[in-house]
């Protein structure tokens, strides 16, 4: 165990698991989803999760994590019959983690990513969803006619670069500004050698900026930021606390918050 890596206890102990019940590995169609927590006194706790109604699994290493887009939705206290989009929605990784009370809404340039993104919808059976293929920075929408906005911004490693960021950015939170409506809110997500380009773009147009930074589960530090157009807004920082120092543990406060999760008993 000691000087393990996270990726090595993971296989370690995925392996085991395979040859103690003779469990296939199926990302696609899994039943049960497996935590490890190792804590700095070098306990270890298992978190076993059954899933009463599945949800995609999004079986890419770089993408970001189910519980990281769920603790950023929780974070944006989506109220039923919004309206909420992701301009940048990719796969939908994202908008598969909104609640089935509000109005979904998914943008992206790519038509590859627009069918995956409806794969994951069609088989989530969302009552109130739709996907557009538009260009972030122009969106094919009215003005203020979203309440809430999400979006794991390009980091510039996986998708374009750091450098095009200092372009995209601000043409984006225009965009999205314009977009949103002046009761809305937007929760933002990009690596932490973006955050000046993001603080740049932010500039004075939204009443509201809360800011909070952590690792994400590849030890990327990232940046997180709650956007409010409206003065005086409720503070959010119980929401935001969520990825401060503690963070990367989305998956017990999502059981604690999601009756779909469920906690398996020992016996």
């Amino acid at each position: 165990m000691a000087g393990s890596t996270s990726v090595e206890l993971e296989k370690a102990l995925g392996s085991e698991l395979q040859d103690h019940f003779g469990w296939p590995l199926q990302l696609k169609q899994a039943h049960l989803e497996v935590w490890l927590f190792v804590t700095e006194e070098h306990l270890v706790g298992l978190l076993l999760m059954r899933q009463l109604k599945s949800r995609p699994v999004y079986s890419s290493s770089t993408g970001l994590h189910p519980n990281v887009a769920w603790a950023m939705l929780n974070a944006a206290e989506v109220l039923p019959g919004e309206v909420l989009l992701d301009p940048m929605c990719g796969t939908g990784m994202l908008l598969t983690e909104a609640p089935m009370h509000c109005h979904v809404l998914g943008a992206d340039i790519s038509p590859d990513m627009i069918s995956r993104a409806a794969a994951h919808f069609r088989s989530l059976q969302h009552p109130h969803w739709s996907l557009l293929r538009a260009d972030v920075r122009h969106l094919p929408l009215p003005d203020a006619s979203v309440d809430v906005v999400v979006c794991d911004l390009p980091f510039g490693r996986q998708f374009g670069t750091v450098e095009a960021n200092r372009l995209l950015y601000p043409q984006a939170l225009k965009e999205i500004r314009r977009v949103t409506r002046a009761s809305g809110r937007c929760v933002l997500l990009t690596s932490l050698e973006n955050r000046e380009t993001l603080m740049s773009a932010v500039g004075e147009s939204w009443s509201s900026v809360e800011e909070v930074q952590w690792n994400l589960a590849n030890k990327l530090p990232a940046v997180l930021l709650f956007l409010s157009r409206t003065e005086g807004a409720a503070p959010r920082a119980p929401r935001l606390a969520a990825f401060g120092a503690g963070a990367g543990r989305f998956a017990l406060q999502r059981k604690q918050q999601s009756p779909q999760l469920v906690l398996c008993q020992q016996k």
